[in-house]
């Protein structure tokens, strides 16, 4: 699995800064070449100054075969609605990239940054599926008052997609859509994790580009296991500890 999105403030002066998360939006589009585009939306409202933004794109071994995040992607920062001119550094992380956001502002106001993101080889093919498992969101330093997170890409009306939140928190609510699938949560807590686990039907396109890396044995079986296990698991720990 690999897990993304570490969204917070830099430090303005010698005062702490203050702030809240008013959405926080994914759009996960998957390509038929096992490619990737991953666009976050991230809305903050500030009540103090602050020197900037960081946003981190972070994995967590074990990745599929080939895994790669592109360098350089695409951000846009506006403030209170207007387009910023900002500066951006990138890190190579040990376990990821982390972008530092150069946005500064005296006083408070809303802030939207727009990451648009290039990813090589994000599913797991077998040699009857393509499999996403994936958490999105993990570790942020404040709540997000609203999530909607979205999935789009192969074949939309095959396949299957569950989302977790752990065994004590509210569920997530999903939607299939005309493109694939709508993800909401309200209230998502700040160190909470949102773990995305999907499978779609092998496709053609898939199967004749991809053939060094798909598995010669099949994971749909497994794959159904696992959630028949996430799913008796969290009914036993409901029993024992909130009763």
């Amino acid at each position: 699995v690999w897990s993304i999105f570490c969204a917070r403030s830099m430090v303005h002066a010698d005062d702490d800064v203050r702030y809240t998360i008013e959405s926080y939006v994914g759009r996960l589009h998957l390509q038929e070449d096992n490619q990737a585009t991953f666009t976050q939306e991230i809305t903050y409202v500030f009540s103090t100054g602050y020197n900037g933004q960081y946003v981190t794109l972070g994995s967590v071994d074990p990745l599929p075969k080939g895994f790669k995040i592109h360098e350089n992607p695409q951000v846009e920062a506006y403030v209170d609605g207007e387009k910023r001119e900002i500066r951006v550094e990138e890190t190579d992380l040990k376990d990821g990239r982390q972008l530092k956001i150069y946005n500064s502002r005296i006083v408070g106001g809303k802030v939207q940054i727009k990451v648009i993101w290039k990813i090589d080889h994000l599913l797991n093919l077998y040699n009857d599926i393509a499999e996403l498992n994936w958490f999105p969101i993990s570790d942020g330093d404040e709540d997000v008052a609203k999530l909607d997170f979205y999935v789009d890409g192969l074949d939309a009306n095959e396949g299957e997609l569950y989302a977790h939140t752990g065994y004590f928190n509210p569920p997530a609510q999903i939607e299939r859509t005309a493109t694939g699938y709508h993800i909401q949560l309200r209230n998502f807590p700040k160190n909470g994790k949102l773990e995305l686990h999907a499978y779609w039907p092998m496709t053609e396109a898939l199967r004749r580009g991809q053939s060094n890396e798909i598995k010669k044995e099949k994971g749909k079986d497994t794959f159904l296991k696992k959630e028949t296990s996430i799913q008796q698991k969290t009914v036993i720990y409901k029993t024992l500890f909130l009763r």
